[in-house]
């Protein structure tokens, strides 16, 4: 490949008659200032392909000497010693062919550093996008035809010796603006389009191996070439030429993607209903998430990934937080659960224990007691078929397998609710139970619910 040519402060456009037709820049982002040499230390295209500030390794960065970074606490250059060079690229990709009579045709694509005074200093820092065709031995003031990976140019030669063609677009070049670059006739960048990938000895990755011409893919036209037509282009009587062959130099960015923090996000079914209504959550959080708490509204929580809450009547806002390394978020969804009185017949509704937490007191409401009436709520571990003998009820059959702790008892007021206070034991925390109200007065069972403590 040869060596790319010295940065030029104005931009060559002799030859170019006619109104070149370019692609549009693809370039998207550039990354920080490095606070050592003053550049970015990246550029990224619209493919999201991130290109480091290749200063790494000499042959596959284009450099003439090793960087060193020799005295860090001595301002820039003196904190290189002398190594820094007056042009280093995050990218480039070059052809050059054979045209009439010896003479030579040169495409440069760039994305290059170089210095606004050509010396190397502190403020001076410039990047800039280049797209340069150069070919030499045309007929004067004919028409040729310039085909590249980012558009097709079409030129008048202006003489018929050395760069009859000699077009040069560079953009950016304001000292410290790095963002002017992204607007240039480059991108997105062109890489090798098999043989990847390639690393060097100290694990660095690169898009290609600028000693080496290889086909390339990336074009966003499609045209993975570099194509003249014209009068005698190639020689008497030959009127195209073309190659495929790219010399191609990159280093894919080790720059680390700070993780996204965690999102809250969930579903619920059903939302509305007659009391008592037993509504499932669906967790649908994205990020790496570490923790969740749930609160239900009725002053009841849980921390399952998918819980299930039962409800009385009421309106409820339902939130979830989820909790990772990378931050904490929550959703609320306003009056989310909407749930009507039962229906006439006075059925007794047990709502889930509220905090629902082991180790603490724990209310367990009834509504739709008879007044005056003793209620009490039992519970267990497992669900299963079971009859409890209370009273002058005989058999009143329930839904928990060996109902045998009465965790509490209390009263109807008359509103027909019944309120039972109790503390479950510290080592239940994370188990969870089934629960279910009796009326013995009257044989009444209330629905079955789940709740983990």
């Amino acid at each position: 490949m040869r060596r790319l040519p010295r940065f030029l402060a104005a931009s060559a456009l002799a030859a170019a008659a006619l109104t070149p037709s370019q692609a549009s820049a693809q370039l998207a982002a550039v990354g920080p200032v490095d606070p050592n040499h003053g550049f970015p230390t990246w550029y990224e295209d619209d493919d999201g392909l991130r290109l480091d500030f290749c200063i790494n390794n000499n042959g596959l960065c284009l450099l003439e000497t090793i960087v060193q970074l020799a005295n860090p606490n001595q301002p820039f250059p003196a904190n290189y010693g002398g190594t820094f060079p007056d042009e280093a690229f995050w990218w480039a990709c070059e052809a050059d062919m054979d045209t009439n009579n010896g003479g030579g045709a040169l495409l440069v694509l760039a994305m290059e550093a170089a210095f606004a005074n050509e010396v190397v200093a502190a403020g001076d820092q410039v990047s800039f996008a280049r797209l340069r065709i150069r070919v030499d031995n045309l007929i004067q003031g004919q028409n040729y035809t310039v085909t590249t990976p980012f558009g097709v140019f079409n030129f008048v030669a202006a003489n018929p010796g050395q760069r009859g063609i000699n077009f040069t677009n560079d953009v950016g070049l304001v000292p410290g603006v790095f963002t002017g670059a992204l607007n240039g006739d480059i991108g997105p960048f062109l890489t090798w389009d098999d043989d990847l990938p390639i690393f060097d000895i100290e694990g660095n990755e690169y898009i290609g191996n600028p000693n080496i011409p290889h086909t390339i893919t990336g074009s966003p036209n499609g045209t993975n070439v570099f194509r003249i037509q014209g009068p005698s282009i190639g020689g008497p009587g030959v009127n195209s030429i073309q190659t495929d062959l790219f010399a191609v130099m990159g280093m894919k960015s080790n720059a680390v993607t700070p993780p996204e923090g965690p999102v809250a996000n969930f579903n619920s079914a059903p939302n509305s209903g007659t009391a008592p209504l037993n509504v499932s959550f669906t967790d649908q959080s994205t990020g790496t998430i570490t923790s969740r708490l749930w609160a239900f509204g009725d002053g009841a929580t849980s921390g399952a990934t998918n819980p299930s809450h039962s409800y009385a009547a009421g309106t409820y806002s339902v939130s979830l937080t989820v909790n990772g390394p990378d931050g904490t978020n929550t959703l609320t969804k306003n009056n989310l659960i909407v749930v009507t009185p039962p229906n006439p017949g006075n059925q007794l509704t047990l709502a889930n224990p509220v905090p629902g937490t082991a180790g603490v007191s724990n209310s367990y409401v009834v509504t739709g007691a008879t007044p005056g009436a003793m209620v009490g709520v039992y519970t267990g571990l497992s669900l299963g078929a079971t009859v409890v003998n209370l009273g002058n009820c005989g058999g009143i059959p329930v839904g928990i397998a060996n109902p045998k702790r009465l965790i509490g008892k209390a009263r109807a007021n008359g509103a027909g609710v019944a309120t039972i206070l109790a503390t479950p034991p510290a080592s239940a925390a994370g188990r969870t139970f089934r629960f279910q109200a009796i009326e013995p007065s009257s044989c009444r069972v209330s629905n079955l619910l789940s709740d983990q403590l």
